[in-house]
């Protein structure tokens, strides 16, 4: 039976409809935001902001290491222990924030953070001493901390189901545009001679590229005002009507020829058989239960399988990325001193740059080599081929597959930079190993925001991201403390953990691998994809 142009009702289960010319059918959340447009695009750049500025929080303190070493008097586990500050830092602010996105919305908390961590950061930069800017970058990490464990859901759950491992991983790239963005700074302002005074403080050029390094979290902060809340999550929430009307803008943003005012909303539209149950509804007096009874459905409940393979394998992978990447330009830095100190040397490794009387030798003030900036560039823009190979396949080969390729790839690269014996083979074998780890960074995003459910995404997100955080941690700590003495240790650990060459009590990541799903383009694990919607059909094309 067809309807009229004009005629608008609701089904009789109590739906949100929308008027149509010919048949009946229900559509589902994805069929509401299905048809991609501007709205879709602005979205992808305030999030894709915000994953760049993880990338340049991270990367930040790596860069400073040769520079600041001077000026603060650092020692190699000194360097350790500020690189991995900065993942403690991230690791709290991921819990903290993850928990709070699933009970006051994931808006609120992208703006606070966000600004924290630009302000934090800004701060940083004039710190005198050692101890002070180790406490504001803590802050400061922790600001962007909390934001990445809502970030990644509140973009995903404005992606159609059939596209969503492919946008997830186009939003995944922006951290690669994070790490072009630190090097470039760095590049350009780290060798400088810009310095300033303010009275008898020197600002030297260090300081002036970690306060550009907080600009963006500070930008992306003041954006997210314009953006509207999760419409997935205000069901979660009941918050019917608020989600239509973000519905209806989203679009009328993306059909600008059209209005939105094609929406209704029927009162007794049944939310939990769509969102799950009645608990996602949570009250605010009950928040630490709640938030308890969260954690517990991850560890203990019917998806704790996924969980804790997810978990490890987040584990594993920062151990290594993280604790190498990290101390990428500090190697460089030393391998071109040693080379300054030894021309007549070709035959010499990244183990090989430091001899036992230099561990005790106060650090030197001499100016830094622009190659050890140039490198890093080379570094930063190494995993664009392969990220490329990402977005066009990541829904057709699949999740797994690009993590086990990502995996047993890092591994051997890893073993390749302890093998290579000049400073062009070191730097392609680097770029080899940024290159592939990135494809797995990529698949663990994708993942974690299709194997929970809405009202448990953030927080599963958060408690995985801490797990991210600790490999991270104890990955820098490692290198701080073996890369003068025993640089072979950390170097094989990394190698082991990628490829399971590793103990069984290092719960290696890759053996995780063949127990996880291949996903393809699926939804949510959740009852979000039953139906409340009906979509204008209009000459066989579906506007909304």
């Amino acid at each position: 039976m067809e309807m009229s142009d004009s005629v608008e009702d609701f089904s009789e289960s109590g739906t949100l409809i929308l008027p149509q010319r010919r048949g009946r059918r229900y559509a589902t959340v994805d069929e509401a935001i299905e048809a991609a447009g501007w709205f879709h695009h602005r979205l992808l750049i305030l999030c894709g902001l915000m994953w760049a500025a993880d990338a340049i929080e991270i990367l930040c303190i790596a860069y400073v290491l040769p520079a600041a070493e001077c000026e603060l008097s650092l020692t190699s586990s000194d360097k350790g222990w500020l690189n991995a500050t900065v993942f403690m830092g991230l690791m709290t602010g991921g819990c903290v924030g993850g928990i709070v996105g699933d009970f006051f919305g994931r808006k609120g908390v992208l703006f606070i953070s966000m600004i924290s961590n630009g302000l934090f950061g800004i701060a940083s930069s004039f710190m005198p001493s050692f101890w002070p800017f180790l406490s504001l970058r803590f802050l400061s990490a922790c600001g962007v901390g909390a934001a990445l464990p809502v970030n990644m859901p509140y973009f995903a759950e404005f992606q159609p189901s059939k596209v969503r491992g492919r946008m997830v991983t186009f939003l995944a790239s922006f951290f690669l545009v994070g790490n072009v963005i630190a090097a470039a700074f760095a590049w350009s302002v780290i060798p400088s001679s810009i310095v300033m005074y303010l009275g008898t403080f020197k600002y030297a050029p260090w300081r002036l590229f970690v306060a550009l390094c907080g600009i963006p979290s500070a930008l992306a902060g003041c954006l997210v005002l314009y953006f509207p809340e999760s419409p997935r999550y205000l069901m979660t929430e009941g918050k019917n009507r608020e989600a239509l009307e973000i519905l209806r803008y989203v679009w009328s943003v993306n059909n600008q020829r059209n209005h939105g005012g094609y929406l209704r909303l029927n009162e007794n539209f049944p939310v939990d058989e769509i969102v799950g149950s009645k608990e996602a509804r949570v009250e605010r007096k009950s928040i630490v239960k709640t938030t308890l009874n969260h954690v517990k459905q991850l560890l203990c409940g019917s998806i704790k399988r996924n969980f804790w393979i997810l978990f490890s394998i987040h584990f594993s992978i920062a151990f290594g990325y993280y604790g190498l990447m990290m101390w990428f330009p500090e190697i460089f830095n030393r391998l071109l001193k040693y080379r300054s100190l030894h021309p007549t040397v070709d035959d010499v490794g990244i183990c090989d740059v430091r001899l036992p009387e230099e561990d005790v030798a106060p650090p030197t003030c001499s100016p830094l080599d622009p190659l050890v900036y140039a490198n890093q560039m080379l570094l930063a823009i190494a995993p664009f081929p392969t990220n490329v190979w990402n977005i066009l396949h990541m829904d057709k080969l699949g999740r797994k597959f690009f993590l086990v390729v990502s995996m047993v790839g890092a591994g051997a690269s890893v073993f390749a930079v302890w093998l290579v014996r000049s400073q062009l083979e070191n730097l392609l074998v680097s770029m080899a190993f940024s290159s592939v780890s990135n494809m797995g960074f990529n698949s663990l995003n994708c993942l974690a925001t299709e194997l929970f459910p809405t009202k448990l995404r953030s927080t599963a997100m958060a408690l995985t991201a801490g797990a991210l955080r600790i490999g991270a941690f104890l990955g820098n700590i490692a290198f701080g403390y073996f890369i003068d003495a025993y640089c072979v240790i950390p170097m094989v650990a990394v190698a082991c953990l990628m490829m399971d060459s590793a103990p069984a009590l290092l719960e290696p990541g890759r053996l995780w691998l063949v127990l996880l799903p291949t996903l393809r383009s699926l939804p949510p694990p959740e009852s979000d994809t039953g139906t409340f919607l009906r979509p204008i059909v209009k000459k066989r094309r579906t506007i909304f």
